[in-house]
């Protein structure tokens, strides 16, 4: 494991919050602190391990720089808390097992953020970001020497059930989920037969519009790796995917490519009650991402469902692209393929300005008429036919005087048209 032993000096310690004591909770909320740490020192990607005055837990993984961030990650790890007379204190200690790393590099990307609530205060070690959860602009942990550390090579996690009921023929299950370090930076996940019934339902969400709705996915497997398929035009969503009799997943970074996949087999009508019951499916995603100069980083990203012989699903590039430290682009330009040869194109650009106490960025989107009913087997197109402009600018002013923190200035631009021009 490595360790991390915290002190927060506190002048005042009985106004010290400690109220969250569910995992995965509004941890922020308390007198806490989180720690971000950059485990390749590639600019790009970090966990985040969040802990307050209790010793309650909250993680994170981050990607493309700290824009995309998975909060629904979930790993085991150790940590307590402990208020003080002088304020409160608390120990972290994250096993290597759960975490991806470079055993060669001897620096850790890394900054910490301490919350205090009742100031509406958040006060980083790494002042002076250009966004809070901008990676490359972290300071470091040096002097490491990781390549003797052990961790485990594989964790087994089986499961069997049965049911006996009175009058009918006894049933019983059984499966299972393995997961495999090949080395500190590469890891393969595998699940037969996995028990999706213990996950936690859904909440009821009530849709008044002509949208679908999204829902948060919680199946341990397609967790593990979730944030690089996150993306503006979500090509994977892995809802589509109902009860799985197997999955293969392999996660990780080779020098500067990351690697990402997941193979996998389902009946669709398990997800969709609308659809009848018939054969599996066969579902392919794949990512692979090379990271360049600037904290930058370039991919192709790729989803297929294979079902009675057609084919249908996407294949598209994305970018994260920083120019200068203050002015970035993001991008994804997307080819769909289906039942639809005609209005199969999507993607967007989003040129973006930041700076400490200011953004502006303007985006255009195409998504063409038919990509919804080639995409939504295996990704989540919620409105097709579209042509989109989004603009938004904003500015806040440090004012810290006559009782007055600050003033933040906003505002927003959207409009959208079919393809044919109607105003929609």
């Amino acid at each position: 494991m490595i360790y991390f032993g915290i002190e927060c000096i506190d002048s005042d310690p009985a106004k010290i919050s400690s109220k969250v004591h569910r995992r995965d909770g509004e941890v922020w909320e308390d007198d806490a602190v989180a720690l971000i740490v950059d485990t390749f020192n590639d600019n790009n990607n970090a966990y985040m391990f969040t802990v307050n005055s209790l010793g309650t837990q909250q993680d994170e993984r981050w990607a493309d720089n700290g824009r995309t961030r998975d909060v629904k990650w979930d790993v085991k790890w150790l940590s307590a808390g402990m208020v003080t007379n002088v304020g409160w204190t608390a120990e972290v200690a994250i096993p290597f097992e759960v975490i991806k790393f470079n055993r060669d590099t001897r620096e850790w990307g890394f900054n910490v953020i301490r919350y205090i609530p009742r100031n509406l205060e958040k006060s980083h070690w790494i002042k002076n970001l250009t966004e809070w959860f901008r990676i490359s602009e972290f300071g470091a942990i040096t002097g490491l020497d990781l390549r003797e550390v052990s961790g485990k090579k594989y964790t087994l996690i089986p499961y069997i059930q049965s049911q006996l009921e009175k009058g009918a023929k006894s049933t019983g299950d059984t499966g299972g989920d393995i997961r495999i370090n090949l080395s500190s930076n590469m890891g393969l996940d595998a699940t037969i037969n996995p028990d999706f019934a213990t996950i936690e339902g859904d909440v009821e969400q009530v849709n008044l519009t002509r949208f679908e709705l999204s829902y948060p996915e919680k199946r341990p497997f397609f967790m593990e790796g979730a944030e690089n398929y996150s993306t503006r035009i979500k090509q994977f969503y892995s809802r589509r995917i109902g009860e799985i009799p197997w999955g293969l997943k392999l996660n990780g970074k080779i020098s500067n490519w990351k690697l990402n996949m997941l193979v996998t087999q389902s009946d669709p009508s398990t997800a969709n009650p609308r659809i009848n019951p018939g054969e599996d499916a066969l579902y392919t995603v794949f990512r692979i991402n090379r990271e360049i100069k600037n904290a930058s980083n370039i991919g192709i990203i790729g989803a297929n469902r294979n079902y009675s012989g057609d084919n249908k699903g996407s294949v598209g590039a994305v970018s994260t692209l920083f120019f200068t430290k203050r002015f970035g682009m993001t991008s994804q330009v997307i080819k769909s393929y289906g039942d639809s040869t005609s209005g199969t194109w999507t993607y967007f650009l989003r040129p973006s300005y930041d700076s400490k106490t200011g953004h502006f960025h303007v985006r255009y989107t195409h998504v063409g008429e038919h990509v919804r009913e080639n995409m939504n087997d295996i990704g989540f197109i919620r409105d097709d036919d579209r042509r989109e402009v989004d603009s938004n600018i904003k500015k806040q002013f440090w004012i810290n005087r006559s009782g007055f923190e600050d003033i933040s200035a906003t505002i927003n631009y959207n409009q959208y048209w079919s393809q044919e021009a109607v105003l929609r």
